[in-house]
């Protein structure tokens, strides 16, 4: 697999995975688990928020087999960014920046607002861009070494 889509993959794994944990925080209000209320109570309804209970806890199991198999990636990456022993791979080869840039934005599916904000040069007239063409820059240059390579450099 290329350097670009293994990042790519990360950043979407990570979006579902906030997507689904939303939705389970949804689930849960409607379930009324809050506060240790089960639903039991009068009237009505105690199926719909057993249902609802019984769907949190199973897209609940789903999300921790996710966050397991996106953790083996996200780790994979940083070896990619930073080297095995944190001290080298792109951060080295490149710029502490470039890697930098691509962890906040694939690996912490940050915005481009936000990382423009943390990281791009103080002199730049458009951050945010500035900050997406070193990102591109960066990957092409992991798809050309290569992410083994990079990972034990």
């Amino acid at each position: 697999m290329h350097c670009r889509d293994c990042f790519e993959r990360i950043r979407i794994q990570a979006c579902d995975i906030a997507r689904a944990e939303a939705d389970i925080a949804d689930l849960e209000s409607r379930a009324q688990i809050k506060g240790g209320v089960l639903g039991g109570s009068h009237g009505g309804g105690s199926g719909d928020r057993m249902a609802a209970m019984d769907r949190a806890i199973d897209l609940s199991r789903s999300v921790d087999v996710a966050k397991a198999q996106l953790a083996r990636r996200i780790e994979a990456a940083t070896d990619m960014l930073y080297g095995r022993d944190g001290r080298g791979g792109l951060a080295k080869a490149r710029r502490t920046t470039d890697a930098d840039i691509l962890c906040r934005y694939y690996l912490q599916a940050g915005t481009w607002d936000d990382i423009a904000y943390e990281l791009a040069d103080p002199q730049s007239t458009s951050p945010k861009r500035w900050c997406q063409m070193r990102a591109r820059r960066a990957l092409d240059y992991m798809e050309r070494v290569g992410g083994k390579k990079l990972s034990n450099f």
